[in-house]
């Protein structure tokens, strides 16, 4: 399945939709490109919202994290918006629940920032 990336800008803040899978191949390319081009565009402030991913891998779980690297180095912060109960437990497994800010509304991480 692929992935498809809408994004909207909420006041100062861009939002990720994401719907489909996230793991290795063109979805993570996808997903890489779509958050490269935020954070070196100059947002500070991005949430991706992961209710419509069916789907995440070691791959697309390193993206995520390697967004999260390129965020800091510039002085971004994402967080992460209504993850399904299965990503939530690869959160909790890696441990990434701890380096991510996750939300379980858009509201709630707008409000966050």
């Amino acid at each position: 399945m692929s992935l498809v990336i809408e994004t909207r800008n909420v006041g100062d803040v861009a939002v990720l939709m994401l719907a489909g899978d996230l793991r290795l191949g063109e979805t993570s390319t996808s997903f890489r490109n779509a958050m490269r081009e935020l954070i070196q565009g100059g947002a500070k402030k991005i949430c991706v919202d992961l209710a419509g991913v069916e789907h995440l891998d070691s791959s697309g779980i390193g993206e995520i994290v390697g967004a999260h690297s390129l965020a800091f180095s510039t002085g971004a912060k994402i967080k992460l918006i209504r993850p399904t109960e299965k990503i939530m437990k690869l959160l909790h497994l890696t441990r990434l629940s701890t380096v991510f800010k996750v939300h379980t509304t858009e509201e709630e991480a707008l409000a966050a920032f």
